[in-house]
């Protein structure tokens, strides 16, 4: 019934449009205006096509950080057709959400990297499906582009729209973003000694990006469209923490429609320890002193370069509510997350380092 619901809405949500298919996944798109001297924080709640979807054959094998897994019944891949812009997807089971680049695939066979997660509990009879990353070249495909202006040159006075991603991989907390990329002669090329082509720059799936629109020459705000079939299955982000200090995480819902902080299903509602289906560790009060993990949104309908975050969120257990870092902490259990839009999660220090998982479902 909650998924029947959901998918109701989906389809009469407002802000885009999804048609409901019968066989596979419905598909939709929404949009973000991206204003004139200013940084848009963006992502994608879509998947592109899925490739194949199945069941899986057996207990995977697993050697250091790759494993091997096999579909149920008979198939005839070709040879490396998944390798490198590939994903697997677990839609059911013990890792369920869990997401895995391909490295290589033989006729029947998907090697992934595990990138320092497990499969631990998948088991013969889970689902998964193979999708293709989304990368620069497939969401903003030069020859069609009208999100990103296009450079006069390589030389930083040439440049018009940036698209920046974050830091996914870095230690600590307001990182700064990592690469940087533009379009020139056609082509998009990264901001490095040599301008390397950079069309098969992988977008991950459960972070955002930042179209940098500044340039005196760009006047006029562009619109992103995000499109592809929506993921009704459960969707899980891994949460980077550091033993001895906050750790940033930047992240997005992965979901089209406006989620709920309440319906976001970070926390495990029965005390603010780390449980399963909890991956939020909850404040002991208001204080500063006392919160611990916080939620950070960005505001987009106003125009900043190097934006900071709009509004901060943390859960007091105590109340068993989130609340806003401002004045008198009001409650924020309805503050809506916008579809296409990004939120980064600051771990606060575990005395481990371990890495937690968020998963959710409609």
């Amino acid at each position: 019934m909650k998924r029947t619901l959901i998918l109701t809405a989906l389809i009469c949500y407002f802000e885009g449009a999804l048609v409901a298919q019968t066989t596979t996944p419905p598909v939709g798109f929404n949009t973000v205006t991206c204003l004139p001297n200013s940084d848009t924080y963006c992502s994608v709640p879509f998947a592109q096509t899925w490739d194949f979807q199945g069941l899986i054959s057996g207990t995977p094998s697993v050697v250091g950080e790759q494993a091997t897994i096999a579909p149920q019944g008979t198939v005839a891949w070709t040879t490396d057709q998944f390798a490198g812009l590939y994903f697997v997807r677990i839609l059911t089971g013990a890792k369920a959400g869990m997401y895995f680049q391909i490295l290589n695939n033989a006729a029947g066979t998907l090697t992934i990297d595990l990138a320092g997660g497990n499969l631990t509990g998948v088991a013969t009879g889970d689902g998964f499906a193979v999708s293709k990353f989304w990368t620069l070249g497939t969401l903003f495909p030069p020859a069609t582009q009208t999100t990103i202006v296009a450079s006069t040159s390589t030389l930083p006075a040439g440049r018009r729209t940036q698209v920046l991603l974050p830091d996914l991989f870095g230690t600590g907390i307001n990182l700064a973003p990592t690469r940087i990329f533009f379009i020139h002669a056609g082509v998009w090329k990264e901001a490095v000694t040599g301008f390397p082509t950079a069309s098969n720059v992988i977008i991950s799936p459960d972070s955002y990006f930042i179209v940098r629109h500044n340039n005196v020459n760009i006047t006029a705000a562009t619109t992103f469209t995000a499109s592809g079939i929506v993921e009704l299955n459960p969707v899980a982000i891994p949460l980077a923490t550091h033993s001895a200090a906050q750790q940033d995480n930047p992240v997005t819902t992965a979901r089209p429609v406006p989620v709920k902080l309440q319906d976001l299903k970070l926390v495990n509602e029965t005390g603010g320890i780390y449980q399963v289906g909890g991956a939020f560790l909850g404040s002991a009060g208001t204080l500063p002193a006392q919160r611990r993990d916080q939620l950070f949104v960005f505001d987009n309908t106003s125009a900043s370069v190097n934006r900071a975050p709009s509004k901060i969120y943390f859960y007091v257990t105590s109340t068993s509510n989130w609340r806003e870092a401002t004045t008198g902490f009001p409650v924020a259990d309805d503050v809506e997350i916008a579809p296409s839009s990004a939120i980064l999660i600051r771990k606060y220090q575990t005395g481990t380092g371990a890495t937690m998982v968020w998963t959710h479902s409609y």
